[in-house]
């Protein structure tokens, strides 16, 4: 008998003696696998159960299939074993290892014979395994299968041959592991053991080699048990979704987790009417402390007062008239109701102050504000007249922006047929869902019932909270006036605790440094009093403290000695100093006769229509001076001659309301209009250009591309190359703070806001001294994380826009660029530029601004010639102040190839002088179809070059050569607007 036969008959015996003897500890392992957590207590409660219930031949319950392959598996997996270790040793004879006759195999060898042999017994013993599986743990009322044959016949006519294989992956994983770990294991404690007592394999007795190999079998299992679980639980799921597949993959099933409310025991005791009952209580309990706690603020005889924006949508519908309806139902007398401004009111029947913010039809930012500090914002809707453009741009800003609780009311006046009066309550009710979705109905403040629901809902409600204003003091200045020098806002700190050490902004004015904090009496009263009644001076209650308050130092003071500098000359010193002295003779300028300002205009424009020409001298694309392409300089250098002086009035050009009206338009000439029209065209195509062959140019013939393109650089990877984010920084660089880790400082700032004692609680009546407020901040008398949206029109980087981020708002400039998808910054943080702001994508908007906190909402505005009717850009959120974020602005040279002969290329058009070849040979070449390559050699000299890239290519693709330049943004400014003074009334956030 040959030794194969030999080592098949030897395994067959044992893998039969193997099946007999560990059939009924097999069955208890799966039964405790694939049942739910907390049936079984144990090994011997599982036994026990299946003794019990099912009889002792239970444990024997798909036997016959292993019997019927397991004979075929372990012989295929001796077989393999003991061909590979043959050729391991009669290898390692010819490499003089392994002892004279090279069979002492090292562990490499040893691991690697396991790992053959038990894949190929995975490819017998899957199939095998997954039908005993299926019958032991089928139950034995109405089974599923009769027996192993009739298992394989069902699964192989639904599922076909990959039902019979399922499971098969993990399986040849903890056939390969296993096997390999356990081979492993018993050939080294037997070559331990025939090197210590000098003896031959044979020579060991038969109770040490039952020891080792139960030593390999523990080890086999310690590392395989984890993934057994795995093959168990796959080979028990379903087949798919409609026979209740629970797990797609292994690793799915690794981390899915069970409920335990799924167990029997666990889930008959949630069941039960008693721990029902205790969590319903509980639940409730909670609900209720969080609605007191929420209204708290509100309560009492001086509790804060419900601030409620009312806003009207239609021209046809004013504010005033719906406060006024709304108060008639509170049975409280009524002087003057403001047109304009806050109206205070004392609801005694629900124990609660109001404050109506009555804002007029059309003020755009005045809504805005307003919607920042309200607790409620009423849009008033007429039956009549549809919203316009106006009010649907309003409803997506404040939609981005974040709304407080939002009640939608037909305004009083309009009295609405019965017939009609469900359509029009309907349409309006879909209409305003768009934009609030928690709204359920519409309030027709024409009916007395209405009215008084739309009340209650005012005053006895919980009005949600608007997300960015948490953690944050703000308050709405119910009287401003100027005591001693200050600016002093007296009301109601709400959101969180009033720090005097912290700055405080004023909407439209900018931040500010408190000076003191004083208790103010309450409405009711118009001095502070003690217990018993007397009246008492104002209390201070927080002051700012010399080393802990914030300094009003927003920028960085650059240093320009520590940049890289020759120190100047005497000549140059002396130079300097004759100017000096020149300068120093003039005469001072007589008053009237400072020369007039001098803009560029267009031909044929009026001085009225050149008051909306803002001056951009610093408004090019790029900060280093150069332009995109030099299709842009030559079309800058044409619009240039086109330009006219026009001199500027001393008044800068300002000019009220009435003004503005009264100036007629004066049209332009043909060829004005032509000029400008070619203008939009341009653009409009350079667009679309760059949609369809982004960031590629034309080489210029006239300029040496090495002069050109001189700031450029290449990389060989845009995510992985390196890109020093400090090298060649400019000085506005210099100015910008840089955060250590603005994620800590974000938690350190919250937790010290959050301190009792950080400062004054909400709910506080004050008043808040401010210090260095320009005078006109009380004239005025101000109120109160990119996705392109609706706008249709091309938005530019560095194009003049408005940004509204939280309660700021800024002249921006921003430079955009790509959001990599999950925030992901690459290994080197570069990101690419984006010359315009895409219509329905997301982008990073970058802009040196002040650093904000949180996740503010931010949204982009467009002005127009209408100030209170701009364009809605963009609307996002803060995403956080990287200053190590590169952007690089990339260009494409594209060149044809000429002759192409394999790998090899002929490129011409990319340069024209073979000086230019040389310059850029190092930056690697790359095709439209997916080579890459590189420059080889110039070819005479007229640019021509010989390239040669990783694969054939053809002559209808396309060469191409990226170039990046880190750009940088520009320095937002403080966003002011016109307004008329109205009515006392003020917004303060902190």
């Amino acid at each position: 008998m040959s030794k194969t036969i030999k080592d098949l008959t030897a395994g067959t015996a044992g893998g039969i003696a193997q099946v007999l003897v560990g059939q009924p500890f097999d069955i208890v392992k799966v039964r405790m696998q694939t049942s739910a957590k907390g049936t079984y207590d144990g090994m011997l409660h599982c036994a026990g159960g299946i003794l019990k219930n099912e009889g002792p031949l239970a444990f024997y319950k798909g036997t016959l299939t292993p019997l019927l392959g397991i004979g075929v598996c372990v012989s295929i997996q001796f077989g393999v074993l003991e061909y590979t270790k043959r050729f391991f040793a009669a290898q390692n004879a010819q490499n003089g290892v392994g002892g004279p006759d090279g069979r002492t195999l090292s562990s490499a060898q040893l691991f690697s014979a396991g790992v053959l042999a038990g894949t190929g017994n995975a490819f017998v013993s899957g199939p095998v395994e997954h039908i005993r599986i299926r019958l032991q743990t089928q139950s034995d009322i109405n089974p599923t299968y009769r027996g192993p044959w009739d298992a394989m016949k069902k699964i192989y006519s639904s599922h076909g041959i990959a039902g019979i294989y399922k499971g098969q992956n993990v399986t040849l994983l903890r056939e390969a592991s296993g096997y390999g770990i356990y081979f492993w294991a018993y050939e080294k404690l037997v070559q331990r053991e025939m090197a210590q007592k000098n003896i031959r394999r044979e020579d060991i007795s038969p109770a040490k080699a039952v020891l080792y190999g139960a030593a390999a079998g523990y080890a086999l299992w310690a590392v395989i048990y984890p993934i057994d679980m795995i093959k168990s639980r796959i080979q028990t799921d379903g087949f798919s979704a409609a026979d209740g597949q629970k797990y797609k993959s292994i690793l799915h099933c690794r981390i899915s987790r069970q409920s335990p409310k799924a167990t029997p025991s666990a889930n008959a005791a949630a069941q039960s009417k008693l721990n029902r009952r205790n969590n319903a209580k509980q639940a409730q309990m909670n609900k209720r402390q969080s609605l007191v706690s929420a209204t708290r603020i509100f309560s009492g005889v001086d509790g804060a007062p419900r601030i409620v924006a009312v806003i009207p949508l239609t021209e046809d519908v004013r504010a005033q008239n719906v406060s006024s309806i709304l108060a008639e139902s509170l049975d409280v007398p009524i002087d003057h109701v403001p047109e304009l401004g806050v109206w205070k009111l004392r609801a005694e029947r629900f124990k609660t102050s109001i404050h109506f913010v009555n804002l007029p039809y059309r003020d755009f930012y005045a809504a805005l504000d307003a919607c920042k500090v309200a607790d409620y914002v009423v849009f008033a809707l007429s039956p009549t007249v549809e919203v316009d453009a106006w009010g649907d741009l309003l409803l997506r800003t404040l939609q981005a922006q974040g709304l407080p609780e939002v009640i939608s009311a037909i305004a009083p006046g309009f009295p609405v047929d019965h017939k009609t009066r469900p359509g029009i309550i309907k349409s309006l009710l879909s209409f305003m869902q768009y934009f609030a979705p928690r709204q359920t109905r519409i309030f027709d403040l024409n009916a007395g019932p209405d009215r008084l629901n739309a009340l209650r809902v005012l005053t006895e409600g919980k009005p949600d909270d608007v997300r960015w204003r948490d953690g944050r003091a703000w308050m709405l200045g119910e009287n401003v006036e100027w005591l001693d020098g200050s600016l002093a806002v007296t009301g109601v700190i709400r959101g969180a605790q009033l720090s005097a050490d912290r700055l405080v902004h004023l909407p439209n004015f900018g931040d500010f440094q408190v000076s003191k904090i004083l208790s103010a009496p309450s409405l009711r009263q118009s001095k502070p009093r003690n217990a018993t009644g007397i009246d008492v001076e104002p209390v201070v209650l927080a002051e700012p403290d010399a080393d802990d308050a914030d300094s009003l130092v927003s920028t960085n003071d650059p240093d320009d000695m520590a940049n890289e500098q020759t120190w100047p000359t005497e000549e140059e010193m002396r130079d300097a100093d004759d100017m000096n002295d020149e300068i120093a003779d003039l005469p001072e300028a007589e008053k009237g006769t400072t020369r007039k300002a001098v803009k560029r205009v267009p031909k044929g424009m009026s001085e009225y229509q050149a008051a909306w020409i803002v001056d951009d001298d610093d408004d090019g694309d790029d900060v280093d001076g150069d332009g995109e392409s030099k299709e842009d300089e030559e079309m800058e250098e044409m619009e240039q001659e086109e330009m006219v002086d026009m001199p500027v009035p001393e008044e800068d050009n300002e000019m009220d309301a009435s003004s503005r009206k009264s100036v007629a338009f004066k049209d332009l000439d043909v060829e004005e209009e032509d000029r400008q029209l070619q203008s939009w065209r341009d653009r409009q195509r350079e667009e679309q250009d760059d949609l369809e062959f982004p960031d590629e140019i034309d080489t210029p013939k006239d300029v040496p591309a090495r002069t050109r393109f001189q700031r450029y650089r290449g990389m060989r990877s845009f995510r992985t190359s390196p890109w020093d984010p400090y090298e060649n920084l400019p000085r506005d660089y210099a100015r910008i703070f840089q955060f250590e880790d603005y994620k800590r400082t974000e938690r350190a700032v919250h937790r010290r806001a959050e301190q009792a004692g950080a400062g004054v609680e909400p709910g506080t009546r004050v008043t808040v001294f401010l210090k260095d407020v320009p005078q006109d901040a009380a004239q005025h008398d101000p109120r109160y994380p990119f996705r392109n949206t609706e706008y249709e029109g091309s938005v530019r980087s560095k194009d003049p826009l408005i940004l509204c981020v939280g309660p700021r708002r800024l002249r921006v400039n921003p430079i955009y660029s790509q959001h990599t998808r999950g925030g992901g910054k690459g290994a080197n943080n570069v990101h690419k530029f984006e010359r315009y702001l895409r219509h329905g994508s997301t982008t990073v908007a970058t802009i040196y601004g002040p650093v904000v906190f949180g996740n503010q909402p931010c949204v982009l505005l467009k002005e127009t010639t209408d100030p209170q009717s701009p364009c809605l850009v963009a609307m996002g959120s803060f995403r956080n102040p990287d200053t190590m974020r590169v952007i690089a602005k990339r260009l494409i040279l594209s060149g044809h190839p000429f002759k192409v002969h394999k790998k090899t290329a002929t490129v011409r058009y990319m340069f024209f002088n073979s000086d230019d070849v040389l310059y850029f040979k190092p930056i690697q070449l790359y095709t439209k179809h997916g080579r890459s390559g590189h420059i080889q050699e110039s070819l005479g000299t007229h640019g021509y070059f010989k390239a040669h890239f990783d694969g054939p290519i053809n002559q209808m693709d396309t060469i191409c050569m990226s170039l990046y330049k880190r750009v940088y943004p520009k320095w937002a400014e403080l966003h002011q607007e016109k307004r008329d003074p109205l009515p006392p009334s003020d917004a303060m956030e902190e």
